[in-house]
């Protein structure tokens, strides 16, 4: 908004900005309209009676969905080893030459 408020004629400002404005509110729109189908709308009565059941996830994958979190849940508590991973790479690629 700065940038565009900088510029030299306000007309021309007046209009990035509310082109901004506009297209955030299509993207509110559209996604809201995807949320609202998803999550809001009557879902259909099955039972056992129909022949549907809810599948439960094998256990396989509840382990590895358990296991990533925790590595995510690690890496967010404690990032210094990552951080002096990801440093050693930076220098390696900005020098050309390992520590």
């Amino acid at each position: 908004f700065k940038a565009s408020l900088a510029v030299d004629g306000v007309v021309l400002a007046s209009v990035l900005v509310a082109l901004v404005f506009v297209g955030g509110a299509l993207s509110f729109l559209y996604a809201f309209q995807i949320y609202q189908r998803v999550f809001l709308a009557p879902q259909p009565e099955t039972g056992p009676e129909d022949g549907v059941r809810e599948k439960s996830s094998p256990p396989a994958a509840r382990v590895l969905v358990l296991t990533l979190a925790a590595l995510v849940l690690a890496v967010g508590v404690w990032p210094e080893p990552l951080l002096a991973l990801s440093d050693a790479a930076a220098a390696v690629l900005a020098d050309g030459d390992a520590r």
